[in-house]
């Protein structure tokens, strides 16, 4: 049974102030009776008295009341009355937060497990007595101490309510180490708000006081998760398998598709039994560069792990188109080189070139196709005579292992260059070679022609073609996989600043290419986007832990510290009988005023 008590008994001798107004009022002015011998004035009077009857006869005696009143509520304020509540054992709590994927599945109440743990969290808070301290942990891949010993119950609540998922799968084993670290010269208890932690995770040299765990979710959760997504590409066709896994105690039947960088290109219906897993497998996909799996099954509770991305090959080799009469030296390196040609004689006469297709060309203007291009100069065009050639960019990637001032060239194209391109090789203000982005695609202008040159006579020539075509394959179209949060740095070949995209083209974050590149924590894919619109791919995936929903029992393990010995609070009145006593002050001067007036 609750019994109230008082944290400063000795105000009870602030009820000699109540004896003393009593006394006062015992003192207060008195009226004698009086004959008058017109009546005029008293029938209005009694007409009044009669109108306010019942207040009147008690007036007097109610403004003593509520005195009275107020000052018992004010020294009940200050003797501080408490009753003893159930309370938390220790003198530092310390509060370990699961932030993993799996913490955003939702429970049957319709809230996220995460949401469920800060609210459990923040009402453990409010049976804590003032004297204990409080140390909250988020637990991610890497633990991070949020608040530490602190006092004010107020800001713990406020710095729960601001934690957020991080996705990363939780190291608990860390997140005890540095629990115990703090719980050093105080006596501790840890309450830890997870999933899916067991006995079986910890040891007894890990945890060595009053440890609660509270689990969320249930432990038979209806749940369908791609497990593996691969892409095989080959010059034939493009093979998609993927593995889904069934968590539920039941046969699950739902659709598969697949999408290639956004459009829908298989779709199938495909039965897992119970506790099991299927793979399927799935050929004639068109090239791309991603795809994405998407699975519909009856599984609401947790949608992270229904969908996973797969990205082309990046080493792809192109296919050659020829454009016109191409110098022969070109068209032997090309050989050499073992790469797939398609001659035709003019852009016309070319429809529906694959995806990693290059176009070498010979003339003075680019071809208007959406492809990255090779421009050689014919014999077409008036020329000029030219000084020795110079490189203007020291590093610069075509001339890789390529000496080019040992190169005689006796004329090259005078006209004004393509606004897109920049000069890389010039001869006095004679532009010879170029390079930039047309439509969105890389391109290599030759401003000479070659048999005008004894270029094709020094052993790096090849190089040179070599190199020119690994520009115009571009860099990679995707940069793999990230985790949540990851920090990589990004080898890109553009400078300044970048911007990442999430796949719905919502702007995400910016950073320069030189920084250290952190991934965005929600899974899903996005794309970074360089200053020539350049876009790079990459995916935010899930740990392989993260697509397992199973939760866990909670349980309790008493450690060796001694703590509290009742692990009681103290629950105060003071605050309620201070806004009593204001509520009692207001009416007092109510009914004085109501007394004064007439």
């Amino acid at each position: 049974m609750k019994t109230m008590e008082f944290l400063f008994p000795q105000f009870w001798g602030l009820s000699i102030f109540v004896v003393g107004l009593i006394i006062f009022y015992m003192f207060r002015k008195q009226y004698d009776d009086k004959l008058v011998s017109s009546n005029i004035f008293w029938v209005q009077v009694m007409n009044e008295w009669q109108a306010t009857k019942w207040w009147r006869k008690l007036q007097r005696k109610l403004l003593l009341l509520l005195q009275i009143l107020i000052l018992l509520l004010l020294m009940f304020t200050l003797i501080r009355p408490y009753t003893d509540i159930e309370g938390i054992e220790g003198e530092h709590i310390i509060l370990l937060l699961d932030t993993s994927a799996t913490m955003t599945a939702f429970s049957t109440e319709n809230k996220t497990r995460f949401e469920e743990a800060k609210n459990s969290m923040e009402e453990l808070i409010n049976k804590l007595h003032r004297d204990q301290t409080v140390s909250v942990i988020s637990v991610g891949e890497t633990p991070t101490l949020v608040v530490n010993r602190e006092g004010n119950h107020s800001l713990v609540q406020h710095a729960i309510s601001n934690l957020e998922v991080t996705y990363e799968h939780s190291d608990f084993q860390r997140a005890f180490s540095l629990a115990n670290a703090l719980s050093q010269q105080q006596s501790s208890s840890i309450y830890v708000y997870s999933d899916r932690i067991t006995e079986d995770l910890l040891t007894t040299e890990s945890i060595n006081m009053p440890l609660n765990v509270i689990n969320f979710g249930e432990e038979t959760d209806n749940n369908v998760s791609v497990r593996t997504f691969g892409i095989r590409n080959t010059s034939e066709m493009t093979t998609a398998i993927v593995t889904l896994h069934n968590e539920s105690p039941r046969e699950q039947s739902g659709n598969l598709s697949i999408l290639a960088e956004g459009e829908e290109v298989f779709k199938e219906t495909v039965v897992v039994e119970e506790q099991d897993q299927t793979f399927v497998s799935i050929d004639g996909l068109p090239f791309a560069n991603y795809y994405q799996a998407i699975i519909e099954y009856d599984d609401d509770v947790y949608s992270l792990d229904n969908n996973a991305y797969a990205f082309s090959a990046n080493h792809s080799s192109p296919v050659i188109y020829l454009l016109g009469e191409i110098n022969p030296f070109v068209h032997r390196v090309l050989h050499q080189l073992g790469l797939e040609i398609v001659q035709a004689s003019s852009l016309e006469n070319t429809y529906d070139l694959p995806p990693n297709s290059l176009v070498i060309s010979t003339g003075t203007d680019l071809p208007e196709i959406d492809k990255p291009v090779l421009l050689l100069t014919g014999e077409e065009g008036e020329k000029v005579s030219l000084q020795e050639p110079n490189v203007l960019s020291t590093g610069e990637e075509l001339f890789e292992f390529v000496e080019m001032k040992d190169i005689y060239i006796s004329e090259a194209l005078d006209r004004p260059s393509i606004d897109s391109g920049v000069s890389i090789l010039q001869s006095g203000d004679i532009s010879l070679i170029e390079k930039g982005y047309h439509l969105g695609h890389p391109f290599i202008h030759l401003r000479f022609d070659i048999q005008a040159s004894d270029w094709p006579l020094h052993a790096h020539f090849p190089i040179f073609i070599y190199n020119a075509l690994e520009f115009l394959k571009g860099e990679s179209t995707h940069i793999g996989y990230l985790s949540p949060g990851e920090n990589r740095p990004l080898h890109l070949s553009t400078e300044g600043t970048h911007v990442v995209f999430s796949e719905a083209g919502e702007m995400i974050s910016e950073f320069k290419g030189d920084e250290l590149f952190q991934a965005p924590r929600e899974p899903g894919l996005y794309y970074i986007e360089d200053k020539e619109e350049q876009i790079t791919y990459f995916a935010v995936a899930l740990d392989d832990r993260e697509k397992q929903t199973h939760s866990a029992a909670s349980f309790q393990q008493s450690g060796t510290e001694s703590t509290l010995e009742s692990g009681l609070a103290k629950y105060e009145w003071w605050t309620w009988l201070l806004l009593a006593g204001l509520i009692v002050l207001f009416m007092e001067w109510e009914v004085y005023r109501r007394g004064i007036r007439t």
